[in-house]
């Protein structure tokens, strides 16, 4: 990992291919990685990042730019680690997009106990299946706490022990209270909730809820409903959003996508929630809307730490 600073962005080269691609392959930088990387932009992971082609190998740019392919750049060296333990607490802006203590804890217990035993040892971490609604509320409910032990549980808490990873839990407690302090409400009210995902695609949901109460000026109660936003970046689709309001037994819920769904996705999406209204007893709308741009969260989570540092991946 690398912690760098754009120091120049020159003009775009020539490119037959004439558009973004996707890069695969990047690669570890090897030792004495040198203070000033030259490279230019060569295409885009599969969740749209840029990657930069340099001597030291394909990099990741950890963040969204809109560059041509080709543009060239240059990268002041800040800092570098490796992809062991972390050696300090991940910033908010970090723990945004990954939880580098969290994947550290993961290869650690997959050493340790082995792939199945590291996936029973953490049980309570969410993954897509007819669970993952009660592993959110859990931990959310952990973080509420502030007790990452109670999350991960006895036996892998145990096993980085055995392992002499002390540090890595210590390392695992400074982020959950980053994580904590993210879900007090801002000054707008909104609490933020970055929920780690078993998936190909590590990326965190981005969950915040603020409560809402209405004035009675328009002839409803004023009481109180809850306005939610879950942020997701998917590997086929990209930004995805869900955008609505609950209140009164009402769910108002808009789909937001940065290019239209397919109607069959649309349709199937429309049955699940015609689905969930009926068991549920609750009277909803959904609709969908596609923009080239995502609005922004009413919360800035990927906001840099001081200093205008940019992480790459590599």
């Amino acid at each position: 990992m690398l912690t760098v600073r754009v120091a120049a962005i020159g003009q775009a080269e020539a490119r037959p291919e004439g558009a973004a691609r996707a890069v695969t392959g990047l690669v570890q930088t090897a030792a004495g990685t040198p203070g000033r990387i030259a490279g230019q932009i060569a295409g885009l992971t599969a969740a749209g990042r840029p990657v930069v082609e340099s001597p030291v190998g394909n990099l990741a740019l950890d963040a969204r730019a809109d560059l041509r392919l080709g543009t060239r750049i240059a990268l002041d060296v800040l800092a570098s680690r490796t992809a062991g333990t972390p050696e300090r607490a991940a910033p908010l802006s970090v723990l945004a997009r990954e939880w580098p203590a969290l994947e550290a804890t993961l290869r650690v217990l997959e050493e340790q106990l082995g792939p199945a035993g590291a996936r029973q040892a953490i049980e309570a971490m969410p993954r897509p299946g007819p669970q993952m609604t009660a592993t959110l509320l859990f931990f959310m409910t952990a973080l509420r706490v502030g007790d990452v032990r109670a999350w991960l549980g006895r036996t892998a808490a145990q096993a980085l022990e055995r392992a002499g990873q002390g540090r890595l839990l210590d390392s695992l407690s400074d982020d959950f209270r980053t994580l904590q302090r993210a879900a007090d409400p801002s000054e707008a009210g909104w609490r933020s909730y970055l929920i780690p995902v078993a998936w190909d695609e590590r990326r965190p949901i981005r969950l915040l809820t603020r409560r809402e109460r209405r004035d009675g000026r328009d002839g409803r109660s004023g009481k109180p409903g809850t306005a939610f936003l879950v942020d997701l970046d998917l590997t086929n689709l990209g930004p995805f959003r869900l955008d609505g309001l609950i209140r009164n037994e009402l769910l108002d819920l808009l789909i937001r996508t940065t290019r239209p769904l397919p109607t069959v996705m649309r349709r199937d999406i429309k049955a699940l929630f015609d689905g969930t209204l009926e068991r549920t007893g609750i009277v909803g709308r959904l609709s969908f809307k596609a923009s080239p741009v995502m609005p922004p969260l009413p919360v800035d989570l990927d906001a840099p730490a001081a200093g205008g540092t940019t992480e790459l991946t590599v």
